[in-house]
């Protein structure tokens, strides 16, 4: 960790909060003995505590270094720093602030629900907004900055979890996504930046990972720079220009309860070209077809109805 800081700007540290309890404090000490520094914050260290904990990550992150990026990672998933170095370099080329495996999940209003969502009826719906994976997200400075920019944590939305409550804090400002599938694919891929199937499968050690997920290339054979997955969602035309695409079996790519993403779930334009007009979603097409024909039914009954009319008009003359 040393040498990432000391050669890349890569400042890495394990982030633990308060904890009540004798034991775990003697432990946390010596593991702070035997691997370096962590970043202690002032907040309890509990998983209902995460909302709590990440503005005050965030906060103390952006007021000691200032970053150009915040990058927060799970303990239970295995990344390629190499590759993080290289996708941290396409984020700020391309103006992505806040990238991440996007998701759209259920929101779940039964009490007794492990992830029972207080807030449900402020929703309008039974999903949640787009947000981010919370085992894996990047923020750009300028988004650390606006949370940062709070004086009161208590003013800003708290949701059960942190990545939908990240979310919902994204929808307040004007921030540029991108659903960047290098971040959470299943199997190591040679693109794979960080792998999910540690976090989903819920290994225990992630070190077992290293031996396949660390005997490739950096870049992949054929390509000048780190190509990225076709996302499984775009959020704006074009956003992925100038972005080399590799191949995948798109299982690999989608996360537990996510189909593979198809053509419906995509904006880009028609050809690629800037400027063009944007593709609709496949089911859009649809249900536009069908309203062009109910439309040309409606003309074509009219018509008939007043040829009747007339016809009979006629006849009564």
């Amino acid at each position: 960790m040393k040498r990432m800081e000391e050669d890349h700007g890569f400042v890495m540290r394990f982030v633990v909060g308060q904890t009540s309890d004798p034991e775990h404090a003697i432990a946390l000490k010596k593991e702070m003995e035997e691997f370096g520094p962590f970043l202690r914050l002032p907040v309890n260290d509990t998983y209902r505590g995460l909302p709590w904990k990440t503005h005050a990550f965030l906060v103390t992150v952006f007021r000691q270094h200032n970053p150009k990026f915040v990058v927060k990672v799970d303990d239970d998933v295995y990344v390629r720093l190499d590759r993080l170095r290289l996708a941290l370099a396409q984020y700020n080329e391309h103006g992505f602030e806040v990238v991440s495996c996007m998701r759209r999940l259920q929101i779940e209003s039964h009490l007794g629900h492990g992830n029972y969502e207080p807030a449900n009826g402020m929703f309008g719906s039974d999903k949640y907004h787009t947000f981010p994976l919370g085992s894996f997200y990047v923020l750009a400075n300028k988004v650390v900055k606006m949370i940062s920019s709070v004086e009161d944590p208590t003013w800003l939305r708290h949701l059960a979890n942190e990545d939908s409550m990240l979310g919902a804090w994204m929808l307040s400002f004007n921030v540029k996504p991108f659903d960047d599938r290098r971040l959470c694919t299943m199997k190591c891929l040679p693109v794979t930046v960080a792998t999910a199937a540690t976090h989903f499968t819920h290994t225990p050690n992630v070190f077992s990972y290293h031996e396949s997920c660390s005997n490739s290339s950096t870049v992949p054979r054929d390509f000048s720079e780190l190509p990225i997955l076709r996302p499984s969602m775009a959020f704006t035309a074009n956003e992925t220009d100038g972005l080399p695409v590799f191949s995948a079996d798109p299982w690999s790519t989608s996360l537990p309860g996510e189909r593979p993403p198809t053509a419906a779930d995509f904006h880009f334009s028609r050809n690629g070209g800037a400027g063009e007009r944007p593709a609709q979603p496949a089911i859009h097409e649809m249900i536009e077809q069908r309203r062009a024909e109910r439309e040309r039914r409606r003309v074509e009954m009219r018509a008939e109805r007043l040829a009747a009319r007339t016809s009979n008009h006629d006849s009564e003359e």
